[in-house]
């Protein structure tokens, strides 16, 4: 493969292992041999190692005991709780960014769009992810709050193994283009109330959406591990095992 788009090995590692989990080639539970990795990209463990590790912090990929590094699976309560937390701060920040919007921004905003319906049922999955992005970043630096953008940005990451599913579903991707143009237009008027109940919506409708297709290939995908259903409070669940998570990770590396 062709790395000289790549300033280091890493990054073209991380390239390849985040695209391949996006676009579905590495499924939920399964497991990355790194050795086989770094004979096909054609690059050492070492940076294969680090670009693992981003992937972890994003949620991508766990380092499993016995296993080792694994495509990570699906939690509904987590799925839920993401996303109800987004949608609080989604709902800020466009209503803090749509006063703000310059004649350029709007633009820009609409070209994204009309490039995902030119798309539509053809555009993989990583590039359909990378014009979401492109999207709502204009709204949430416009938000002009420094807090507010860190705080959403992680989410967005966390929720970037969930969302990955929508834009593989080509009813839901649709659906998702109609919400963004009613989004825009709540903008392009300036009106920061509606337009903060489109975003809300959006992220609302894309939940219950999601719930429903990873419940639905979970159950379709026969000798996988099951996804977690695990629909406890925030407060009653367990917390993970920092110590024990390094642990992995140093038997593994």
């Amino acid at each position: 493969m062709n790395d000289t788009a790549y300033k280091t090995k890493q990054d073209f590692a991380y390239a390849h292992l985040h695209r391949a989990i996006l676009n579905g080639d590495f499924q939920p539970g399964d497991r990355l041999r790194l050795d086989e990795l770094a004979e096909q990209l054609g690059t050492s463990r070492t940076p294969l190692r680090e670009a693992v590790r981003r992937l972890q912090t994003e949620g991508l990929v766990n380092i499993a005991a016995h296993r080792g590094v694994v495509v990570s699976g699906f939690s509904i309560a987590e799925l839920a709780e993401l996303y109800h937390i987004r949608s609080v701060l989604d709902g800020l920040a466009v209503r803090l960014a749509t006063p703000r919007l310059t004649q350029d921004d709007l633009a820009a905003l609409d070209a994204i769009l009309a490039r995902m319906e030119d798309g539509a049922g053809a555009m993989p999955a990583e590039e359909v992810n990378a014009l979401n992005w492109r999207f709502h970043d204009i709204l949430y630096r416009n938000a002009a709050s420094p807090i507010l953008y860190e705080m959403i940005t992680n989410l967005y990451v966390k929720t970037q193994r969930y969302r990955v599913y929508s834009f593989r579903n080509q009813e839901r991707n649709a659906q998702i283009r109609l919400e963004h143009r009613q989004l825009y237009r709540a903008l392009a008027t300036g009106e920061p109330t509606e337009a903060e109940r489109c975003a809300i919506a959006h992220l609302e409708n894309t939940a219950q959406a999601l719930i429903a297709l990873v419940m639905r290939e979970d159950d379709e995908r026969p000798g996988r591990p099951p996804m977690a259903r695990d629909t406890r409070p925030p407060g009653r669940r367990a917390t993970p095992d920092v110590r024990a998570a390094d642990a992995d990770a140093r038997g593994v590396f």
